[in-house]
């Protein structure tokens, strides 16, 4: 059962090296936690090949909410 719903402001946060997502983000357990589909698209669109080989398993880890 999904209790949260991440926005990709945190997770660009935590890219970016904002402690505070990149705690908030730790303490969550991901089978519980989902992403949209636009989220991972925001994500994803901007970065190259290798930032998307890098990032994908953070995105994968969360269930993925088709709208």
């Amino acid at each position: 059962m999904i209790e949260r719903l991440i926005d990709s402001v945190i997770l660009i946060d935590h890219l970016n090296g904002i402690d505070k997502a990149t705690q908030f983000i730790l303490g969550l357990y991901p089978a519980k936690t989902a992403i949209s589909v636009i989220t991972r698209a925001e994500i994803l669109v901007g970065l190259d090949e290798e930032g998307q080989a890098r990032v994908k398993p953070l995105l994968d880890q969360y269930q993925l909410l088709i709208i």
